[in-house]
């Protein structure tokens, strides 16, 4: 059977991401673990310590299963809530939606060796079911394994747009993490405003069109 040049390609780009992945899944488990450790890392390389976060933001955000809560604190405790917040979102938004259009681009063989089969297996069938607000919570609520996720909805039918939509609005929830690496004992309250806010707001977007009909029947009533 011949192969294809497309295919040969295929194949070389994976192998390729995959190397990648391994090489800095060790240096993100090797170093990353702590907000003091990314702090120390990031703040040697000077005026360009943003752009370096972030693009460790990026890797950790392809690499799954890394855990990113220690990165997304250490944006706060490096520069500042606010600037540590847009690091931190710039950062998570551009890493996911990478996995989006790979994921796209290389299917399934790609999928599966990034993501273990059990959760494969777990998740495949409720990732086909999934609305995009159910996408934005899952990105928003930090109780979802969010990075392995997206690896198998960048196989489902939702569309780009919608993907795109809950990455923007969901990856806010892990950025304001950013309060509580500033100020660990007094950034839990705003920190819990600040997303209550932020989810609120994420309602209004996906519903609206039902918040307008609500509005138009409760006129009619009277």
């Amino acid at each position: 059977m011949k192969i294809s040049k497309s295919t040969i390609k295929s194949i070389f780009y994976i192998i390729a991401y995959l190397l990648f992945v391994t090489v800095v899944w060790y240096w993100i488990s090797s170093f990353l673990v702590d907000k003091e450790a990314v702090s120390t890392i990031v703040s040697s390389f000077g005026i360009f310590g943003p752009i370096i976060f972030m693009l460790i933001q990026i890797a950790q955000n392809i690499v799954a299963p890394i855990a990113h809560y220690p990165i997304l604190l250490a944006g706060g405790l490096i520069f500042g809530p606010l600037m540590g917040f847009v690091y931190n979102w710039i950062g998570t938004v551009i890493g996911t939606y990478i996995i989006i259009l790979l994921t796209k681009k290389y299917g399934r063989p790609l999928v599966k060796r990034m993501v273990n089969r059990k959760f494969i297996a777990k998740y495949d069938h409720l990732i086909k079911k999934l609305s995009p607000f159910g996408l934005f919570i899952i990105y928003f609520l930090p109780v979802f394994p969010d990075d392995e996720i997206t690896y198998l909805i960048g196989l489902s039918n939702m569309s780009t747009r919608n993907i795109f939509l809950a990455i923007i609005l969901g990856k806010t929830g892990g950025a304001t993490l950013s309060i509580m690496g500033y100020d660990p004992i007094n950034g839990a309250v705003p920190t819990i405003i600040i997303n209550a806010i932020i989810l609120a707001i994420g309602a209004i977007i996906y519903f609206w069109k039902n918040i307008l009909n609500l509005f138009k029947i409760k006129r009619f009533t009277y």
